[in-house]
């Protein structure tokens, strides 16, 4: 699978062969060859503009005047 291994994630910090896992808050050291389920070579695209994507936040938060968000 070496085109699907950590040095090729979007999520392994490189540091000279071994590096960091940062998947999750606690990072984990990793050898760029090594692989696991979640392996991503770049973000998703939503398809949403930046717009869409805040308007369609407005629908599920409140904005206040003061900036504060509260729940709808």
């Amino acid at each position: 699978m070496a085109e699907s291994n950590c040095k090729l994630c979007i999520y392994f910090a490189n540091i000279d062969r071994i590096g960091q896992c940062r998947r999750y808050p606690q990072f984990v050291t990793k050898h760029e060859s090594e692989w696991c389920g979640e392996f991503l070579k770049e973000m998703p695209s939503v398809g949403l503009t930046a717009s869409e994507v805040k308007r369609e936040a407005r629908k599920t938060l409140k904005l206040r005047k003061d900036g504060d968000v509260q729940a709808a």
